[in-house]
């Protein structure tokens, strides 16, 4: 038997991190950090291990390591984590931009919307940020020429080659770990394609440990949404679950006649078979029901007001 030991700081602050989650993968070992950033994890068998940092913000950090029978005590020292705060910032816009231009036969601008929000590059965020995604094409390429993927699994349609967002809309919580891979590069989970990959990731053992509930309000497409998370973290024999849900309602969204009803949950089962093989199950159920509302030209605008809806007339 053995021990490990280290102090866990922000790498652009320096700052310790308390309660930061520190896992031994494969020996049903976890821990958390204290008030200095300090973890101790005592009687860890002899053996080659990977050792899991997740903090919340932060980018999870992988340390492969050793406990042998003639050093059993390691102290790893200063680990420092990388901030993941933008990315996950940017990745919120992805949701609102559905909710405000969803097209429900093609989902043409929902996939524009999420490779723009999704991506690293400092000229897509640009964009997304001044021109907003529902009216930029990258190169001029509409969603057909761009994949998402699901686990690795594509989900563009078969007969018009566009995602459908909507068929996981409301899971924002386990939909938040993404990939971009720009233009035809290669991708971790797929081949490339010109209009690029985003890569949404479903593990459960990538998740945060607890219960998350949230309620938001709003006055666009509805008018409140309840969304609850629950993460297992490591359980016995490296087992992980993840359990989720989110209901959407508006009797009347801004537009009149535009009533609003979403049902969403998400199930996702993890087995660690050793460091690098692991077996991952996903459910998903996915029900909305919505009135649309009908393009408008400013003059229909000013004699009828904003929120008028021809399709209900």
């Amino acid at each position: 038997m053995g021990s490990i030991t280290g102090k866990i700081l922000s790498f652009s602050s320096n700052k310790e991190l308390e309660h930061v989650t520190v896992t031994v993968l494969n020996a049903n070992m976890q821990t958390n950090t204290n008030g200095s950033g300090i973890f101790f994890i005592n009687n860890v068998p002899f053996g080659k291990y990977t050792l899991q940092i997740f903090a919340r913000d932060f980018s999870t950090k992988n340390i492969p390591f050793e406990i042998k029978e003639n050093n059993s005590f390691l102290d790893f020292g200063l680990i420092f984590l990388e901030s993941a705060l933008p990315i996950a910032q940017e990745e919120n816009l992805i949701y609102l931009s559905n909710e405000d231009v969803m097209d429900i036969e093609k989902g043409e601008s929902q996939s524009i919307a999420g490779v723009l929000t999704a991506s690293k590059d400092v000229f897509y965020k640009t964009v997304a940020y001044e021109f907003s995604p529902t009216f930029f094409r990258p190169r001029s390429l509409d969603a057909s020429y761009t994949n998402i993927t699901l686990n690795g699994t594509v989900m563009n349609k078969l007969y018009h080659n566009r995602p459908q967002w909507s068929n996981w809309g409301g899971l924002n919580d386990v939909m938040r770990n993404q990939d971009f891979t720009s233009n035809s590069q290669p991708s971790e989970t797929n081949f490339g394609t010109i209009g690029g990959i985003t890569n949404m990731n479903t593990r459960s053992s990538l998740n945060r440990k607890g219960l998350k509930v949230s309620y938001a309000a709003s006055n666009r497409s509805y008018t409140g949404r309840v969304m609850a998370t629950y993460n297992t973290g490591l359980l016995g024999n490296g087992w992980y679950f993840t359990f989720t849900g989110s209901y959407r309602f508006a009797q009347e969204g801004f537009r009149e006649g535009t009533p609003y009803k979403a049902i969403s949950f998400l199930t996702a089962i993890e087995k660690q078979f050793s460091n690098k093989h692991s077996l991952n199950f996903t459910a998903i159920y996915a029900s909305n029901s919505r009135g649309k509302s009908s393009p408008n030209t400013k003059e229909v605008y000013d004699l009828k007001h904003i929120n008028y809806n021809a399709y209900w007339g």
